[in-house]
């Protein structure tokens, strides 16, 4: 073989090399994007999932508060921090707590609404942890005096 074929065989193996790490780079560069979007949507997913059942929660605890209500207003008239308490007949305002599905802590807060006298601003709180991070929805409303 004469000398320039040696090195167009040698240049060209060479090449080959190199376009084999380039290609190794660029399909490593696209499974690592891809895998990090995937990663990405199942935490959205999750938390989206988490988020709903939250807002459920909340405003489960808004309907209570409101049948708590219709039962007897006196029963919503003290101001303070309260949690929700179910014994199997009806719904009650106990101690701040309640812990739901071993992942969410409600609390709720009743103060005196725009008349103080005849209604009650309530706001309920779902609240958990999600990895590192505090999450929380919050529902508010006025409830009136129905009589």
């Amino acid at each position: 073989m004469n000398s320039s074929k040696k090195k167009r065989l040698y240049f060209s193996s060479g090449q080959s090399l190199i376009e084999a790490v380039i290609a190794v780079g660029v399909v490593t560069m696209v499974l690592v994007a891809l895998v990090s979007g995937v990663v990405s949507s199942l935490k959205n997913a999750r938390y989206s999932r988490d988020n709903s059942v939250a807002v459920a929660y909340a405003q489960e605890g808004i309907e209570v508060i409101r049948s708590i209500r219709d039962r007897g207003y006196e029963e919503i008239q003290q101001n303070d921090t309260y949690s929700l308490s179910y014994n199997g007949s009806i719904w009650s305002l106990t101690t701040p707590g309640e812990v739901i599905s071993e992942k969410y802590t409600r609390t709720v807060v009743i103060s005196d609404g725009p008349d103080a006298a005849n209604s009650k601003k309530v706001i309920v709180t779902l609240s958990w942890k999600e990895g590192s991070s505090d999450r929380e929805v919050t529902l508010t409303t006025i409830l009136v005096r129905l009589e």
